[in-house]
This record gives C-alpha cells, sequence and structure tokens, in this order.
C-alpha cells in the first residue's frame, strides 16, 4: 500500500480530470501495479482536501471511484460497504 500526501496552492474544480492527470502520472511507476492500492490525497493553501485510491487492475491501474474523497482506511474503521 501506498499513501501520498500533496500539497497545492489551488485545487482544480474538476476532480475527474484530477484523477485522470494522476492516473497518468502513476502508470508510469510499473512498481505501483504489485501493490495493493495507491492513495494520492492533496491539500490547497484553503484546507480543501482531495482524495483519489487507485487499484492495480488489467495490467495497470485503475480509480476506485466509489470511494473517491474518502480514504479506503476511514471507511474500512467506519465498517462502511463499498
Amino acid at each position: 500500500m501506498v499513501d501520498l500526501y500533496l500539497s497545492s496552492p489551488d485545487l482544480a474544480a474538476d476532480e475527474d480530470a484530477d484523477a485522470a492527470a494522476l492516473l497518468d502520472i502513476l502508470a508510469a511507476m510499473p512498481f505501483l501495479r504489485i501493490g495493493r492500492r495507491v492513495t494520492v490525497t492533496s491539500c490547497d493553501e484553503a484546507g480543501d482536501v482531495q482524495q483519489f485510491t487507485f487499484r492495480p487492475f488489467e495490467g495497470g491501474l485503475a480509480e476506485e471511484r466509489v470511494i473517491r474523497g474518502m480514504h479506503p482506511l476511514t471507511g474500512q474503521r467506519l465498517d462502511l460497504w463499498r
């Protein structure tokens, strides 16, 4: 499992575009495909937060869209089903 925490001056309003950009960057790192998941949390100067989780899928990575905005372990601790 990999957790990445990023700081950004401001986050884009389009989370889909952010997820696609992150996926392109992460896909270039083949060692991430052998792990269980990659979670990226980014925060801007105003304190806004975005969270994206990517899991190995068909030889690459794919976003687990259903939990966008929440760290996977938060859901596990709250005993939430996907």
